[in-house]
């Protein structure tokens, strides 16, 4: 119990919520959260946003599936909230974001004195013939998407030069498409293909 206390006292806050601003803007469906590295040794940046106030709960567990820590933020519709890890055995932590629109599950590894996010690609559909491509946690200079048709043909294709972590939505709706398939790749490994 005393590590416990411990370990949670060397994750606690330094300093107050900080109000995030172009975070993940119309996402759909879970928590919208992603992860940062920052300049200090062993922190990272959770960074939260949502249309509605509520109660939004941080767990971090180990690679053992242990919890290390619980976090509870009331009434804030986004925030960026600095978790230390710096006095943290090395090794695979989970970052897992709940609120009432559901939960968002982010790897991290933590080698040492600096937090490495591991970067995370999702592709869904989010109506009609519109899908959402979000990338989290990419040290990438530049991610390419590209868009195929049911003939694996390429119809589309954009490079983002972006580090961190976006959302884009891709309007299909005009190119009559019965089958798709998105790729998404970047040099950090982050890299997807996923057809609808």
């Amino acid at each position: 119990m005393k590590k416990v206390i411990i370990s949670a006292a060397l994750l606690m806050v330094m300093g107050a919520d900080v109000l995030a601003s172009g975070v993940n803007d119309g996402i759909k469906g879970s928590a919208k959260a992603n992860v940062e590295t920052t300049t200090r040794n062993g922190v990272y940046n959770l960074i939260y946003k949502t249309a509605t106030a509520g109660t939004v709960k941080v767990t971090i567990t180990n690679g053992a599936g242990e919890v290390v820590l619980v976090d509870l933020i009331e009434g804030r519709t986004s925030f960026l909230r600095p978790y230390n890890f710096a006095g943290l055995p090395t090794g695979s932590y989970s970052i897992t974001v709940q609120d009432r629109s559901g939960k968002t599950t982010l790897p991290l590894v933590h080698t040492g004195s600096v937090a490495t996010v591991q970067p995370v690609v999702r592709i869904q559909p989010v109506e009609g013939n519109k899908y959402e491509v979000k990338m989290l946690g990419s040290n990438a200079d530049e991610v390419s998407v590209s868009i195929y048709d049911a003939a694996q043909r390429l119809v589309y294709s954009e490079k983002i030069s972006q580090k961190g972590s976006f959302t884009r939505v891709y309007d299909l709706n005009k190119m009559n498409l019965t089958s798709v398939t998105f790729e998404v790749a970047s040099p950090d490994g982050a890299s997807v293909k996923k057809q609808f």
